[in-house]
């Protein structure tokens, strides 16, 4: 609402109020009043666009925050997994002293290392061990297999703690009926929120990793 819509309205409630039976000073406070409380309305206004607009721009920054996490892992996960040739040393000859035997040339074989290829679960036995500086690689290794296909989509990655379905998910498909642990609603809720505390300082918190911890805490590993 502009300054002139907002004087041509305070003029239009001076004028109602004169034709009023009200005292002449009463009626130009009142006019006085309205047309501060138009210009105060208009600053409210104001302010909540400009509120609006910090807001849209801070969930836009996070977004490319989270975007760029992602990408991340994915590069990381992209290069413990890429395979490390060595290259092979070419053999040396020797040729024969001897004058007058026939010349043979003494060959040396010079052995080559073994292909090295990373193991695709370093990354989730990495960064399980953030949290945990002797986790079992082996029990880590199981769980990404049993996740299996789910691992190469964003939603199968990584545990959104913020989505109560996401979290019924994992309280029953992991919680109840792969690790078999028994209680309340109420109970296995909590166990799956202490893991979210856990992990609170993890923006995107790997589901591997979530599994672990959880089965951790449970004593549960051994059934893995």
């Amino acid at each position: 609402m502009t300054s002139i819509t907002l004087k041509n309205r305070a003029i239009d409630m001076f004028e109602t109020a004169q034709t009023a039976t009200l005292p002449a000073r009463s009626i130009a406070r009142k006019s006085t009043l309205a047309y501060i409380g138009l210009h105060g309305l208009a600053f409210e206004r104001a302010q909540m666009r400009v509120k609006q607009v910090r807001t849209a721009r801070k969930a836009f920054f996070d977004g490319l925050v989270i975007k760029g996490e992602e990408v991340e892992l994915d590069i990381l996960a992209r290069f413990k997994t890429t395979e490390i040739k060595p290259v092979a040393k070419k053999t040396v000859a020797k040729k024969a002293t001897a004058k007058k035997a026939p010349t043979k040339k003494a060959t040396k074989t010079v052995k080559t290392t073994k292909t090295v290829t990373a193991d695709k679960y370093t990354v989730y036995i990495e960064n399980v061990r953030k949290y945990d500086a002797t986790a079992n690689a082996a029990k880590i290794t199981a769980i990404v297999k049993h996740l299996g296909i789910a691992l190469q989509s964003r939603d199968g990655k990584f545990v959104a703690c913020s989505d109560e379905s996401e979290r019924n998910t994992v309280r029953d498909s992991w919680l109840v009926k792969k690790l078999g642990v028994k209680g309340t609603a109420k109970t296995l809720d909590a166990k799956v929120a202490g893991i979210c505390t856990q992990m609170k300082a993890d923006r995107l918190k790997c589901r591997v990793t979530f599994y672990y911890l959880l089965a951790k805490s449970e004593g549960k590993l051994g059934a893995l």
